[in-house]
């Protein structure tokens, strides 16, 4: 079953994947993202669309990125966190569980978890799926959006939003 997405998870994807084909246009030139690069692009495209969207943005504070609202003056209270991103381009499965795990624990209303894979994409969004599951401290209904970036078929991204059942 598919899962339609909310339109800010619409926006991040759409983001997402004009990304991939900016790196595309720049690899054709001869000058191929490095990881560094993929991460560093997410994280400013995200960090533009947070403050365009009212949100503080905050780069490696407990994640990859997070944004927030906090009150005004006099407190600057933090009220909501609104998103958490992990970013993790190594291909081994358990370097990825590692840090989405993170996100697990994570009370924001969007967990966007972004890798990368050469094996088969069902399976890594099965295991996805399989962690989310077994965390016996989340809520029913919890989303998370998850893009990856397949390696195997033309460096498509495919993402998806899983649900805690």
């Amino acid at each position: 079953m598919k899962i339609e997405l909310t339109p800010i998870e619409q926006e991040i994807v759409d983001c997402l994947k004009q990304m991939t084909l900016d790196a595309d246009i720049e690899n054709s030139k001869g000058k191929r993202w490095t990881i560094k690069h993929w991460t560093g692009n997410i994280i400013d495209r995200l960090y533009v669309m947070a403050k365009e969207k009212g949100f503080e943005p905050l780069k490696e504070w407990l994640y990859d990125l997070v944004w927030y609202k906090e009150s005004t003056e006099p407190n600057f209270n933090l009220e909501k966190s609104v998103l958490a991103m992990e970013c993790e381009w190594n291909m081994d499965w358990w370097e990825i569980k590692y840090d989405f795990e993170k996100l697990l624990v994570c009370n924001c209303e969007i967990k966007l978890m972004i890798c990368q894979t050469k094996s088969d994409i069902e399976s890594i969004f099965s295991k996805f799926q399989t962690s989310i599951d077994a965390y016996q401290s989340g809520r029913n209904g919890e989303r998370f959006l998850i893009a990856v970036y397949d390696e195997s078929d033309e460096g498509d991204l495919v993402y998806r939003v899983l649900v805690r059942k």
